[in-house]
């Protein structure tokens, strides 16, 4: 019985941390997110002013209009599909990056019913 009791109140501990961790996980995973976005939209949104200011020289400057304009139609700028695309790879990477916590609580749990096999067969041999 005490060693059944020992065993249960290891396992809620787990259970307590494993919960805190998986939300502090999903928290820390939204903010990383939501962060790789911003700077996404915002490596994008400078792409777009650069690309608007070399069609805009390419109208001003008629003599260098054929330059301005090729520049700007070599800027890359994402398209909204693409900008898709790179947020559901960082959702991806992500949670590759979690599933490594998640490895690191499955090996504690493990560790916890290894004691758990040696108490059962301790208290077994012991009767």
């Amino acid at each position: 019985g005490c060693v059944n009791t020992w065993i249960q109140t290891d396992i809620r501990k787990i259970e307590a941390e494993l919960i805190k961790t998986r939300m502090l996980t999903q928290s820390s995973l939204s903010e990383k997110f939501v962060d790789f976005m911003r700077e996404t939209l915002k490596t994008n949104d400078a792409l777009i002013s650069q690309q608007t200011k070399l069609y805009e020289f390419g109208c001003t400057n008629k003599e260098l209009s054929a330059i301005f304009m090729s520049k700007a139609e070599k800027v890359n700028v994402l398209t909204a599909k693409e900008l898709i695309d790179i947020g559901v790879a960082k959702v991806k990477d992500l949670n590759l990056e979690s599933s490594t916590e998640m490895q690191f609580l499955q090996a504690k749990l493990q560790h916890v019913f290894g004691i758990t096999d040696d108490a059962t067969t301790l208290a077994i041999e012991n009767h």
